[in-house]
Parts: structure tokens; C-alpha cells; sequence
């Protein structure tokens, strides 16, 4: 007697279970691929319009007695405004990095006084 009726049914059970597991498994890896790019697409655009932002400021000349008022730079990808806070020995700079889609980022640094040409000893 050859009675292989019933094995073919679990066997093809097993195969479709491995290939939706698989399958589930590689979409939720491209879902997860999917939202870290596109993180670092926004953490290189953040970098750039910081950069930008530097690039357009002056903190060598700035002195305890003029600090420069808040300044909003317009780029393509997103707007940058730059406000500065007086500490006693030195002065911090906020950046408010402000994405096209309306999401907002922080960087905030801090920097000594530049010298005054009378404070430097001419001996």
C-alpha cells in the first residue's frame, strides 16, 4: 500500500509559513531602512544649513560690549536664526534650524570674548 495523500498538505503548509515569515521579515527591514536614510537625509541637511550659518557670522570680532541682535538666514532648504546670550567671561550662540517641512533643531555653542585692541599687552 502507498498511501501518500496526506503529506503533501503539511509540507506545503511549512513552505508558505517559512516564505510569509521571510517575506514579513524583509518588509519590515525595508520599513526600517526606509526611516533611517531618511533620518540621515535630515541630519545632513541640519549639518549643512549649520554650516552655512557659521560660515555667514562673525565670532572672532564680536566683544563684550556689542552683542549683534538675533539674525535669520533664509536658505532653499530651511531658515536659520542665530540669537546670542551674555555670560561674564563668554557669550553663547544659539542656532534654531528650522527644516521646510516645519520641523525645528537646537545647536547651541559657546565662545570667549574676543579681545579689545586696548586689553592686549603691546610689551
Amino acid at each position: 500500500m502507498n498511501n501518500d495523500k496526506g503529506f503533501i498538505f503539511p509540507l506545503t503548509l511549512i513552505t508558505i509559513t517559512i516564505l510569509f515569515l521571510v517575506l514579513t521579515t524583509l518588509v519590515l527591514r525595508y520599513e526600517k531602512e526606509l526611516i533611517m536614510t531618511n533620518n540621515l537625509q535630515k541630519q545632513y541637511l541640519i549639518e549643512s544649513l549649520f554650516s552655512l550659518a557659521v560660515n555667514k557670522k562673525e565670532i572672532n570680532f564680536i566683544k563684550s560690549t556689542d552683542l549683534p541682535p538675533t539674525k535669520t538666514y533664509d536658505f532653499n532648504q530651511g531658515q536659520v536664526t542665530i540669537s546670542y546670550t551674555a555670560f561674564h567671561s563668554h557669550f553663547g550662540i544659539q542656532f534654531l534650524i528650522t527644516l521646510k517641512d516645519r520641523t525645528q533643531y537646537t545647536i547651541y555653542q559657546t565662545y570667549p570674548w574676543a579681545k579689545d585692541a586696548d586689553d592686549e599687552d603691546t610689551s
